[in-house]
């Protein structure tokens, strides 16, 4: 799932992301689980600079 949001830092758009997304997983019978986090703080940085 890629999530795409402009007018949030990246770092808020990750944290609430990760919120809901057991939920919504679940909603539809299915199991969540993070595979992988590709998440920078220096590049999120740099992509707003």
């Amino acid at each position: 799932m890629h999530i795409i949001v402009h007018g949030i830092w990246d770092d808020e758009v990750r944290e609430h992301t990760l919120e809901v997304l057991p939920e919504i997983f679940s909603r539809h019978g299915m199991p969540f689980r993070l595979v992988a986090d590709y998440f920078d703080v220096e590049k999120s940085i740099a992509h707003h600079t």
